[in-house]
């Protein structure tokens, strides 16, 4: 499973964990990735998202609202191409 959100872009984190003696060893913080399925215009869809992401799925009211509403630069090429669709078949 891939370790990135497709709607907020959001990654792993590298650092190091220091102790008590200042000895370094490194770590990785991971996001809490969830793949989940959603119904986008008649076809199942399965995303991979944050926690993060999906509370700001509930706060929009929808998978379709929160991919309309979020900042393109931090979607998937997958999310991209979903809200093109999304943004044609609201047109005409």
């Amino acid at each position: 499973m891939s370790l990135l959100c497709e709607l907020s872009g959001k990654n792993g984190l590298a650092g190091n964990k220091v102790s008590h003696s200042n000895r370094k060893s490194k770590i990785r913080q991971l996001p809490n990735i969830k793949r989940r399925k959603f119904d986008v215009l008649g076809q199942m869809i399965s995303i991979n998202l944050c926690t993060r992401a999906l509370r700001t799925i509930n706060k929009h009211g929808g998978i379709v609202q929160a991919i309309l509403k979020g900042n393109e630069a931090d979607m998937s090429d997958r999310v991209l191409r979903l809200r093109r669709k999304i943004q044609k078949s609201l047109r005409g």
